[in-house]
């Protein structure tokens, strides 16, 4: 999601398929365990530090733009780091790609590693996004996969995660290592994973989703797969009002707490 995102996120992040699963089949392994949990794109650390784990630094803005770009998404995780939140998800597609799913290679992408090295930063990019929904984008199987395969030769330390929509196919999935899909305000949605894969789960909070966070928490914890829990989205965007201005922010905030296991007793 980068030119036109604000304007394409209801579409963009606003479907994908999978299967609804309660995660009560799942038996529970009895002591809770910290699940990450963060917001989709760009939101307010002043806010979400205390029951968030990673930030998420988008790469929102139109074609071209891949200065300023770079510039927010810096300004971002230093912000983040200095909230105490030290662990960033790094969209990249801005520099790895043109036009819908035209693949231009890492080059660029490997000399804003450089730029992050010498800021200390690099070495926080917990995950590489490459694309977002990249079916919806028309991707295939094997420009996803390489897409996957390369990004971690520049960034050999990170995961891999990826977002499916609702269009069915899963390009380049073999090489992800973290894998989503989203299907607002039909709950949790699984994706059949290899053992050594992990699930991301998309709850949809802003408007008009306005989806409860309690049954993505509850898989969460009684799926040992889900690696990630993903808010979409903090921000007010062309759909409608986000998760920090549509009042769900309070049931996000508990939702953070039980995964992260964080928040102080009571909060």
């Amino acid at each position: 999601m980068r030119w036109l995102l604000l304007l394409l996120l209801l579409t963009s992040c606003g479907g994908g398929g999978g299967s609804p699963n309660p995660g009560t089949n799942v038996p529970n392994p009895g002591t809770p365990r910290a699940i990450d949990f963060t917001f989709f794109g760009q939101s307010d650390p002043a806010i979400t530090a205390p029951f968030t784990t990673v930030y998420f630094v988008a790469d929102w803005g139109p074609a071209g733009a891949q200065e300023s770009i770079k510039s927010r998404q810096i300004a971002e995780m230093q912000a983040a780091r200095a909230r105490g939140t030290d662990r960033f998800i790094l969209m990249t597609g801005f520099l790895q790609f043109s036009g819908e799913c035209d693949y231009q290679g890492n080059l660029a992408l490997a000399a804003y590693k450089g730029q992050l090295d010498a800021l200390d930063l690099s070495r926080s990019v917990w995950m590489v996004y490459p694309k977002d929904e990249p079916d919806g984008a028309n991707c295939s199987g094997a420009t996803m996969a390489q897409v996957f395969k390369e990004v971690r030769n520049i960034f050999p330390q990170a995961r891999v995660g990826v977002i499916y929509g609702d269009t069915g196919p899963t390009p380049g999935i073999d090489q992800a290592t973290d894998v989503g899909r989203d299907k607002y305000p039909h709950g949790p949605q699984v994706i059949s994973l290899r053992a050594d894969q992990h699930l991301i789960l998309v709850p949809g909070g802003a408007d008009p989703y306005r989806e409860d966070p309690k049954a993505f928490v509850t898989m969460a914890q009684n799926n040992p797969q889900v690696s990630l829990v993903v808010a979409f989205l903090f921000v007010d965007y062309a759909g409608g009002k986000g998760i920090s201005d549509n009042g769900m922010l309070p049931a996000y905030r508990s939702a953070g707490c039980s995964l992260t296991l964080k928040c102080a007793a009571g909060s």
